[in-house]
């Protein structure tokens, strides 16, 4: 397990100590009863967006939002099972994720996600530190002497891809411990064919953060295309707004 010191570096040098967000202690203290998660969330954060991966829920850190409240407004035709509900409705939803979320159960500290609504939840990572980990190692190691893995020949990518792979599995073996159900051996096998080694751009959610809080983030490293014209920020083509 990589310590917190250890993961708030990695953090602030792939995504910037300005896109990193904390919970408030009030919230964590009655939402998580697992320490290490707890002080995790309050000591270190987790950033606003990560990769092509994750997107940090606007609520995160203020008022917890759990399983059972993001399906009770879906239809029938969602699936829903009553089963996976009662079981699993505590959950707390970190964000978005490929599939169905990121949510964080609050008694172990796992990261877990779902593929429908009617089946168990497979776990992402074996704790919230981990899951930060990989996302801040994965985008300080998708370059090679600073060429994008995506830009490299091809067997040099996918061998510099597997070094990547086999060092998080060594930090997190329960997020490669079933190849047939956790996430990640699949994201780090088909990296390249979803955009995992490539630059990226920040999303919606990201901007409405920044604007909230008065941060512009063209003026801020690591520097990243904005999704849209910003009143106030520069052009990403370098012309004045509009």
């Amino acid at each position: 397990m990589p310590s917190h010191d250890e993961v708030r570096d990695l953090l602030f040098r792939a995504f910037g100590e300005w896109t990193i967000r904390r919970s408030e202690p009030a919230w964590a203290t009655r939402a998580v009863a697992d320490a290490d998660a707890r002080g995790f969330l309050t000591d270190v954060g987790l950033p606003v967006q990560a990769l092509n991966l994750f997107s940090l829920d606007p609520a995160f850190g203020e008022a917890p939002v759990t399983l059972a409240d993001r399906l009770s407004d879906l239809p029938p035709s969602a699936g829903v099972s009553t089963t996976i509900l009662d079981a699993y409705g505590q959950l707390i939803y970190l964000g978005s994720l490929p599939d169905l979320g990121a949510f964080l159960d609050p008694a172990t500290g796992r990261v877990l996600s779902f593929v429908s609504w009617s089946d168990p939840p497979f776990v992402v990572n074996g704790g919230i530190a981990e899951f930060a980990y990989f996302l801040a190692y994965v985008e300080t190691h998708r370059r090679a002497n600073g060429v994008l893995l995506d830009d490299l020949e091809t067997e040099e990518g996918y061998e510099a891809a597997a070094v990547v792979a086999a060092h998080l599995m060594g930090v997190d073996p329960a997020a490669f411990a079933d190849a047939d159900e956790n996430i990640w051996p699949v994201w780090m096998d088909d990296g390249f064919a979803i955009g995992l080694f490539q630059d990226w751009a920040w999303d919606h959610y990201a901007v409405e953060y920044f604007l909230s809080r008065g941060i512009d983030p063209t003026v801020r490293e690591p520097s990243r295309p904005l999704p849209r014209r910003m009143n106030g920020w520069p052009a990403a083509d370098g012309g004045a707004e509009a």
